[in-house]
């Protein structure tokens, strides 16, 4: 019986191709929950449920990626903060991500503590 080891290479490419694209999609789902550092607590389900369109339609998915960044950003802001690092570049991308949840027209009244923090640490 021969041992091929070209099969075993590949396999093993494929398997580490396929763990490191696992573990980065489950960092990029994670932050569907608050943070420590973030004053909302609410979890993006429970803000989604606070929009003006029922959670079961299609704009639902969209601004529920728009939320999951929007702490995503807040977060990185709040530690850079905590680190003494700049917060220029994680600001602007906090920007963005405000004008596409704008288009979106979300009701983010919920973090207006937030935006007042994260208004004091960015001036």
């Amino acid at each position: 019986m021969k041992f091929n080891f070209s099969t075993i290479s590949t396999n093993t490419i494929k398997l580490t191709v396929l763990s490191t694209f696992l573990m980065i999609c489950s960092f990029g789902f994670s932050q569907n929950e608050p943070t420590k550092y973030t004053e909302c607590k609410m979890s993006v389900e429970d803000i989604l449920r606070q929009q003006s369109f029922h959670i079961d339609e299609p704009i639902s998915e969209t601004s529920g990626y728009v939320l999951k960044d929007l702490y995503s950003h807040m977060n990185k802001i709040y530690i850079a903060d905590e680190n003494g690092t700049s917060t220029d570049e994680l600001y602007a991308n906090f920007k963005e991500t405000l004008l596409k949840a704008e288009k979106l027209q979300l009701n983010l009244t919920m973090f207006e503590e937030d935006f007042e923090n994260i208004n004091k640490i960015t001036q």
